[in-house]
């Protein structure tokens, strides 16, 4: 099975990236699994020390659920197979960890994320991600 990795942070265009896959796979009816990934920044400092280490995994997964649940509806509409996972830690890293553990054949990207500003300053997450892909990746404006 054709394993697809889709980064999906909530944003505007993540969802434009997440349409133009599902067109493709919908053309191609090459029984192509999507793997919908959301990456949450983990808590540093002062705050993770005060709180639970169970109700940071709980924050995590409720946040990275509600980032995922328009694209998770969209698939699921569609009738393509699909996985779909919330991870802890840099975007970039744990993108690309993700796609070596599955042997996923292709990542698509949003070009642009929720944090833009943050990202302009630090170097955006696809850019890095261009660079030392193992896979093709497909990046949508």
């Amino acid at each position: 099975m054709h394993k697809i990795l889709v980064a999906v942070d909530g944003s505007a265009s993540a969802l434009r990236a997440l349409d133009a896959i599902l067109a493709r796979v919908a053309d191609l009816k090459s029984g192509a699994e999507l793997h919908l990934v959301n990456v949450q920044y983990p808590l540093h400092g002062e705050v993770a020390s005060f709180i639970d280490a169970a109700q940071i995994k709980q924050y995590h997964q409720e946040e990275g659920d509600r980032a995922l649940a328009e694209a998770v509806q969209k698939v699921a509409a569609a009738g393509v197979p699909y996985v779909a996972k919330v991870r802890v830690g840099r975007p970039e890293q744990s993108l690309l960890e993700y796609v070596k553990e599955q042997g996923c054949s292709e990542m698509v990207l949003g070009a642009q994320g929720v944090g833009s500003f943050s990202s302009m300053l630090m170097g955006s997450v696809a850019t890095k991600i261009l660079h030392v892909s193992p896979c093709p990746v497909l990046l949508v404006r």
